[in-house]
């Protein structure tokens, strides 16, 4: 992650005040324009780790306290599975049925998980089934549709494919030979 040099220069400036024990923390705060909390963190971050503590930290994934534990997760996606066409509200009420397991899961957590998975619409849990079952084998009348599109005549010039057949009817009166 990037550190921008004037953040950069600001802490410094506040560590070189704190060490002069001229200024309160209150004032050098006030005049490196931080608020307190933030030069308190500053202060605390270059304390453990030296002149590293002054750069931004990398953001990285971590453990989510509140996220839905694996378990129930798959739980509920073995039942999108089954019925894949119940939203959130009803499969948070189904699983509550002691046949279906008896777990106790809000819809916004069901469709947390269901986001995750990039379930969170029937089309896309539809989708996922017909990517989970096996292709069957085509039938001749599927294998001749796909043929017939991939045939192509060449014709070097407009009009040098077509053909005009031509009857005759026989004579009305008035309007001659038809």
């Amino acid at each position: 992650m990037h550190t921008h040099p004037t953040a950069l220069r600001c802490r410094k400036q506040a560590i070189e005040l704190d060490r002069t024990r001229r200024f309160t923390r209150s004032e050098i705060a006030l005049r490196c324009q931080i608020s307190r909390t933030t030069l308190y963190k500053i202060l605390h971050r270059f304390e453990e780790e030296g002149e590293a503590g002054l750069y931004d930290k990398e953001k990285r994934p971590g453990i989510k306290p509140n996220q839905t534990p694996p378990d129930i997760e798959e739980a509920v996606l073995d039942f999108v599975q089954r019925y894949p066409a119940y939203g959130p509200k009803r499969i948070s009420s189904e699983l509550r049925r002691s046949e279906n397991g008896g777990i106790v899961i809000g819809e916004t957590a069901v469709y947390g998980i269901l986001k995750r998975h990039g379930l969170n619409t029937i089309k896309a849990r539809m989708k996922w089934l017909d990517s989970m079952t096996p292709e069957a084998e085509k039938t001749a009348w599927e294998l001749d549709r796909e043929a017939s599109k991939k045939q192509h005549v060449h014709a070097p010039h407009p009009g040098y494919l077509m053909s005009q057949d031509g009857k005759c009817i026989g004579r009305l009166a008035g309007i001659g030979r038809v």
